[in-house]
Order: C-alpha cells, then structure tokens, then sequence
C-alpha cells in the first residue's frame, strides 16, 4: 500500500498519514478532519479572531463553494468507471482547486489583516489537503493504469492509446506547425502565443512518454508501425494503417513543438524592431503607447524563449527611444502657450457664453468628466472659429451647425505633473429646417480631432 505523509504547518506540526487508496468518502472525511483539526489548535493558541465582515465571510464563503464543487468532482473522479469520464472528472477537480487557489491569493492581497484568522489558514489547509489528495488519486490512476497496460496485449493496449491520445489533444495539435504561433504585433498577441506554447508543452508532457515507448517497440515509419499492428493481431475501431497516422501525428507535433519557441520569439523580435522604425509615424502620445508595449512584447519574448539574445539589444534601444521622446514632449510641452479664444467672432452667441456651455457639457459627458477611469477634469474652453456646418441636405442647405472650440483637460495621472492635454472639437447643435437650423446649444455631441500636450 502506497503511502504519503502530509506536514501542514500553521504555527503548530501537524503530520497527516494518507494510504492510498482509500475509499472516496473516508478519505474526503480524514482531509476535512484533519483542517478542522489545525482550525482548532489555531484558534486555541490565539486570541479571539476579529470578526468577518458580512463581505469578507460571503467572500470566504465562495472559495469555500468552489472547494466544495471540486471536492465533489474528485469524488466523482474516484467512481468513475469510463476513461472519459474520470478525465472530466478531474479537469473540474484540478480546476476548482486552482480557481481556490487564486481567489484566495486575491483574498489575501485584499485584507491582508486577517492573513492569520482562523478561517483563512483553514481554508489554506482545506486547498493543500485536496492538492494532497488529488496528487495521490493521480499516483493510483497512474497504477490502475500501468497495471491494466501490463495486463493487457501490450499492442493492442499502444493502438489504441495512440488513438485516444490523438483524439484528447487534437485542439493542441492543431495549433502547432513548427512556425511562430504570434500573429500580431501587440502584446495581447504575444501574450495568446506564450499561452498556446505552454499548452502544447502541457499536452507534450503526456504524449512523449507514449510516443518513446512507440518508437522503441515498432518504430516511427507509418509503414513499420501498420506492419506491426497487423502481425501483433490488433483490432481497434479504426484499421491500422489509421492508428500508425494518429502516431505520425503525434510524433510530428512533438518534433514542430521543438522549433515553435524560437520562432515565436523571432516574430517578437521583427514586431519590435518595427515599431522602432515607424515611430515617427506616430504622434508623441501615440509615440509613448507603442514604446511602453514594445517593452511589455520584449518582456513576454523573453519568457517563450530566454536564448533569444535580440532582445537584450532591443530593450536597450526602446527604453532609450522612450527617454528621448519623454525629453522631446516635455520640451514641446514647456514651450506650449494656450492660445485662448479666437480674436473676431461674430456670434450668434457670445464667446463667454458658448465656452461656458461646451465646458458643462463636457464636465457632465460620460466619456470626459464622468469616465470610470480617469475621469477628465476641464480646465479651459476656447472658441477657435465661426460656427460651421455640420451637415446639409440633399439640396446642399445647411440643417446642422458646429461650433470649434479647443479644450484642456487633465486627469489624475498628468495633474501632478501640471500637464493638460488639449483636444480639437467641434461641438455640434441640435439639427433643425433647412437654413433654419440652430446655431447655438444645447449640444448634440461631439467630434474630436487632434489633440497635444
């Protein structure tokens, strides 16, 4: 009987035996006994925990749901009696136990004070105990499963683990072809490549094992390996020369697998380099985005492949390119004057008035002074032209008028810097009859042109 010992330490040595197996609910039960036990000793060695708020106790509560689910789904892993369904099983058991893990982590980083309470070290326990727990199910899977294979015609037993192998990680394989898997230069992209890498790799680790045992014992000729199955009297439910393509399939992704690091890297490198040679395509905020994401693509190439040495060389050149175009704006911006209202209006509507409204207007918008994120605070209105017009009929007759105005803004991030951006709008009025229409607010909306620092 296969055993392991479990140390959990929560200010006080615990040791928990596991033989394995055990019976799915008696095991479920000493893992559940033995965290309640460490809640006991905690809570009688320290003094009275602080209470829980309700929102703290329902956000505790969930994890603890989630173990619960993932308890269950072990349980289920345990009785299942078809290959596909333990599989299901233990995805959702291995999921629920990360999801606990992570909510937990976010629950601590969110109240760090009750990092010692009681029931936060509990559920810790709660989430080794079923990591423990799954570890030794896996460990008697792995058995049942190398014992039914030594049982079994060793041939047969290959043919059809190629088949299943294929079918279970055919979404895998087909994203590997031994080029880059980073489509697009941003690094949402790079971050979908490292992703799709480590998967492949995931899904490698229980195909390599497989595919070595196929090699040593019938070779990786598609023609050797249908010879093989056909002399050994294998009948599966696809004919053999289909079992010898799953198996060239198999061995193909392990191979395309090698090279996809490098090259998705390499893309990086060539994303990079691009948007060193473009920038001045870019206006100066604009400028400063693209710099900031080169680095975040820089940082992410370098953990798909940490050998690909370009990219020591580009982040050097991006973070100078960012200093010397940090100094460039800061200059324009000390040098920039606010060029107030315009010299002659002729109305309608006074120029007091007129800026006096677009600034409520855009003090009460939703995509300016009330934005969730950095909302835009309104510092200054200009009047910068004669009113214009926005849109005509099909006679060519205006029936819409707009009204430029340049605005300065800031927000939280430039405000302790004493920089305000300035936007070219033109604010539009309300349609109305054919040369008749109003040239004065209420405002229908807006369009933004460009805007500096």
């Amino acid at each position: 009987m296969h055993s392991k010992t479990l140390g959990l330490l929560i200010g006080l040595p615990l040791t928990l035996t596991l033989a394995w197996p055990l019976s799915g609910a008696a095991q479920l039960d000493r893992l559940k006994n033995a965290v309640e036990g460490v809640r006991g000793a905690v809570e009688g060695d320290q003094a009275a925990p602080a209470e829980l708020s309700r929102k703290q106790r329902y956000e505790l509560d969930q994890i603890g749901i989630t173990l619960n689910n993932a308890e269950n789904r072990l349980e289920a892993w345990r009785e299942a009696e078809r290959e596909d369904m333990a599989r299901l099983a233990r995805r959702g058991a291995e999921r629920g136990r990360d999801e606990a893990t992570e909510d937990l982590e976010a629950y601590r980083s969110s109240y760090p004070q009750l990092a010692d309470h009681p029931d936060v070290q509990a559920t810790e326990q709660r989430i080794a105990a079923l990591d423990q727990a799954l570890a030794g199910q896996a460990q008697a899977a792995a058995d049942a499963s190398a014992a039914s294979e030594a049982a079994g015609a060793g041939a047969q037993a290959d043919a059809e683990r190629i088949i299943a192998s294929r079918d279970k990680h055919g979404d895998v394989l087909d994203t590997i072809h031994g080029r880059s898997v980073v489509y697009y230069d941003n690094p949402e992209s790079a971050r979908e490549g490292l992703a799709t890498i480590e998967a492949a790799e995931a899904a490698a680790g229980e195909i390599r094992p497989l595919m070595q045992t196929v090699a040593e014992r019938y070779g990786r000729e598609r023609g050797a390996i249908t010879e093989a199955m056909d002399a050994a009297g294998v009948s599966v439910d696809k004919a053999n020369y289909m079992v010898a393509a799953n198996a060239h399939d198999l061995f193909e992704f392990l191979e395309q697998l090698a090279a996809t690091r490098a090259a998705s890297a390499e893309t990086i490198v060539e994303g990079v380099r691009s948007r060193l040679d473009d920038l001045e395509d870019f206006a100066a905020n604009i400028q400063q985005q693209r710099l900031a994401e080169a680095l975040e693509m820089i940082e992410i190439g370098q953990q798909i492949d940490p050998n690909q040495s370009e990219l020591n060389r580009l982040r050097v050149a991006v973070e100078e390119a960012a200093s010397e175009k940090q100094a460039e704006q800061m200059a324009r911006i000390e040098s920039a004057e606010w060029p107030g209202h315009v010299a002659s209006f002729d109305g309608p509507g006074s120029i007091e008035q007129l800026s006096q409204s677009v600034h409520e207007y855009l003090s009460n918008d939703r995509d300016w002074g009330q934005r969730e994120v950095k909302p835009q605070e309104v510092l200054s209105v200009a009047v910068r032209g004669p009113w214009q017009v926005a849109k005509r009929d099909i006679l060519g007759q205006p029936i819409q008028w707009r009204l430029p105005v340049l605005v300065a803004v800031t927000d939280d991030e430039l405000r302790p810097d004493g920089i305000a951006r300035a936007y070219e709008l033109s604010m539009v009025a309300m349609e109305g009859a054919a040369n008749d229409a109003p040239k004065s607010p209420p405002w229908d909306g807006f369009w933004v042109g460009d805007n500096f620092f």
